[in-house]
């Protein structure tokens, strides 16, 4: 199933524990990328489901922690079941801007072994209208020797790679949040997110005996008002482009045995 389809459920889901095939594409996919091979979906295909994967966790861990932001930034009882009314008509705050800085680190191990860890940090806003807010900022995910079991979706069932990966992902995040309308009974919170992540540096990884050095650049957006998460983005393996998109398509109507064998 594409990501699209699942981004509300994975909203709550923990960081980093979602290893399925599941990149999801954009409304096209880029026409100056090279076609995808079954080399390339096996090889690029494990990596990119595991670090497009890994970000889209974290940054739905930040849009679902904005309540706990809101908690630490105002002192506020977020279990509290008036806690959005009890921000959005305080006058405690005398209708001055709000902000904290969000540590964003995490600490993980790999399925199989090695580590993936996050790095990180973002301003977290409360306007001075008390009904809307921001959070900016950016994380680095490090993988040291990661091995993380990878399942490939393909036209006659599943399948598991564990590559090897070794390197930096860097992410910014931009957050817009709104605490719903101005009445004592809604409690509901919204927001629009754009996540933007590239490597300066190749990922080392192996699949099996292949050795290569991988770069990726992707971006979602993402927001509680839709479901598609309206993701886009390339891989570079082997001095070419492939679209990541195109790339989990060739993956899905490939046999098990053409991407896993």
């Amino acid at each position: 199933m594409k990501m699209k389809c699942l981004i509300l459920a994975s909203l709550c889901l923990g960081l980093l524990n979602c290893d399925s095939n599941a990149l999801a594409p954009d409304d096209g996919t880029n026409p100056s990328a090279s076609d995808p091979t079954t080399t390339v979906a096996t090889n690029v295909g494990p990596v990119a489901n595991l670090v497009t994967t890994d970000v889209l966790n974290k940054a739905n861990a930040i849009r679902g922690d904005i309540e706990d932001y809101l908690a630490e930034a105002t002192g506020s009882d977020d279990d509290d079941p008036s806690f959005m009314d009890t921000i959005k008509f305080s006058n405690d705050f005398n209708q001055n801007e709000i902000s904290i800085t969000v540590d964003l680190a995490e600490s993980n191990n790999c399925d199989s072994g090695g580590t993936k860890n996050i790095i990180g940090s973002a301003t977290f806003v409360l306007d001075a209208s008390q009904t809307s807010g921001s959070l900016t900022g950016s994380f680095t995910i490090q993988y040291n020797n990661c091995q993380d079991i990878i399942l490939m979706q393909t036209s006659n069932g599943n399948c598991t790679i564990t590559p090897t990966v070794t390197g930096e992902l860097a992410t910014t995040i931009s957050l817009d949040y709104i605490l719903g309308s101005n009445n004592f009974d809604t409690n509901d919170l919204t927001d629009t997110t754009e996540v933007s992540s590239s490597n300066s540096v190749a990922l080392a990884v192996s699949v099996g005996a292949t050795a290569s050095e991988q770069t990726f650049s992707f971006s979602y957006e993402l927001s509680t008002s839709y479901s598609s998460d309206n993701f886009s983005g390339t891989a570079g393996y082997s001095g070419l482009a492939y679209d990541l998109s195109a790339l989990e398509d060739f993956i899905q109507d490939e046999s098990t045995t053409a991407i896993c064998n």
